[in-house]
């Protein structure tokens, strides 16, 4: 699947025809066009993203409104480099946003366990957080899994933990 760009339609999704989309995907899709050997669609996010797009190029534009025609001209053409510049750099700045974001949650995560130790909960000291231990061998098991925001929200006062099993045999 690939992003791409174009004047007239703006940012667009396409991917090959023969992809095999699951009805869950295929329904996230808007404005799907076949064409030859690849399938060309659009997303809710996209559109709302290329309407903003050509707001803010149309508002910089009408910035400029008054001044000489070969200023217009010229902010114009700075407007277009810009994007262009930009277009050029959109995987590095998605990249750079999913770090962003993760870091935030991590930040997050570190902030409720520093300043809640205890959580207000009554947590023996086996119950502690405690950070998970990875393999590449045998199954995934959560023994006492707690979500330490949603059982610091909690209402009832009392969390019951969960211990989920994934190997070959049970799916998550």
């Amino acid at each position: 699947m690939k992003l791409q760009y174009n004047v007239r339609r703006g940012y667009y999704l396409s991917f090959d025809a023969t992809t095999n989309m699951n009805s869950e995907f295929n329904s996230l899709f808007i404005q799907q066009l076949k064409q030859k050997k690849k399938i060309v669609c659009s997303t809710e996010e996209i559109n709302t993203r290329n309407t903003r797009i050509k707001d803010l190029v149309e508002e910089i534009l009408l910035l400029t409104e008054g001044y000489e025609h070969i200023q217009i001209a010229l902010t114009s053409s700075i407007v277009s480099e810009l994007i262009a510049k930009i277009r050029e750099s959109i995987g590095v700045l998605y990249k750079v946003s999913e770090s962003i974001a993760l870091m935030d949650i991590l930040m997050s995560f570190a902030t409720v366990v520093t300043l809640n130790s205890d959580y207000g909960m009554h947590y023996y000291s086996s119950d502690a957080l405690v950070r998970p231990n990875f393999t590449t061998e045998g199954p995934i098991a959560i023994k006492q899994g707690r979500h330490p925001i949603l059982e610091k929200s909690s209402n009832a006062g009392y969390f019951v933990p969960v211990r989920p099993v994934c190997d070959h045999i049970n799916y998550l």
